[in-house]
């Protein structure tokens, strides 16, 4: 009986050392994760920079050209990036660098895109629509407005621009005591930083309005 108390003492000891190993593993496993997602996101940012580096072969290279903007822009000539295959009523022109990019809803609704920047990689939202109306008192109406609005396009749209973060920031910044509507709300505070600008919210007639918002990486 002894010998057999001795045992069981000594399964139990090496039971518990067992889950103190276990246990640890699993929180250098936990530690490991998240040093390989900082990894990741770090060298995202850093990789932002070659992205909008790399120009369109199929565009006319006028980054030498005065005429065309800045000659020293670090970013590429702007391109297209709503995908035509899911809005096929969409169409691109570019002006001094700068690109201008129409999207025009089956319900008549129309998102008008500004695509620019040389320091910074920036993108403006302006939807002109009659399914929502514009009240520019209410922070939270608003941001559930763009949520709405962004939704729409964020599986169609192809830039260093995440929507479905932007989105997410968006759910937080209108439950934030003191948000206010033209204001800086931060999406990432990394080196190369991310934020995102309520340009404005207003009525153009009784039964349209708009709604813009410009999201901007940088400075590059």
């Amino acid at each position: 009986m002894i010998t057999f108390g001795a045992n069981l003492r000594g399964r139990d000891k090496l039971s518990v050392n067992m889950n103190r190993v276990y246990f640890l593993i699993a929180i250098l496993i936990i530690l490991f994760m998240k040093c390989l997602n900082s990894m990741a996101n770090d060298s995202g940012k850093q990789n932002l920079i070659a992205y909008v580096n790399a120009g369109d072969t199929n565009l006319p290279d006028t980054s030498n050209n005065s005429e065309t903007g800045n000659d020293d822009c670090v970013r590429s000539i702007p391109i297209p990036i709503i995908d035509k295959t899911k809005f096929p009523n969409e169409e691109f022109t570019l002006e001094d660098r700068i690109g201008y990019e129409t999207v025009r809803f089956n319900n008549g609704d129309i998102l008008k895109i500004r695509n620019e920047g040389c320091e910074s990689y920036s993108i403006s939202f302006c939807f002109e629509t009659s399914e929502l109306m514009a009240d520019s008192t209410n922070i939270k109406k608003t941001c559930e407005a763009f949520i709405q609005l962004l939704g729409k396009i964020k599986d169609a749209q192809n830039s260093v621009i995440d929507l479905n973060k932007t989105i997410s920031i968006l759910k937080t910044y209108k439950r934030t005591p003191g948000a206010k509507l033209y204001s800086e709300i931060i999406i990432d505070d990394a080196e190369i930083g991310e934020s995102a600008w309520i340009v404005q919210v207003r009525k153009v007639s009784q039964k349209k309005s708009v709604f813009e918002i410009e999201i901007s990486i940088g400075p590059l």
